[in-house]
């Protein structure tokens, strides 16, 4: 929003994004098994979404039952 101005400015609110092991505490607290944990970005020139190490703002958690 503030660099590519994609959005108007203030779109975001980055105090209230959830952290990483914010999510993964109660996953696992529910008895399921934390498999993975992924950074994603978007690559405008592609028009794509890649995996990243950085889970600062986007990510995906990988979880499972147990058997």
């Amino acid at each position: 929003e503030y660099i590519l101005r994609w959005l108007p400015r203030g779109t975001h609110s980055y105090d209230k994004l959830v952290r990483p092991d914010e999510v993964e505490e109660p996953i696992q607290a529910a008895g399921l098994t934390l498999l993975d944990r992924v950074g994603v970005v978007y690559d405008p020139l592609r028009d794509a979404w890649k995996e990243s190490a950085d889970t600062d703002v986007n990510y995906m958690v990988l979880a499972t039952r147990p058997a």
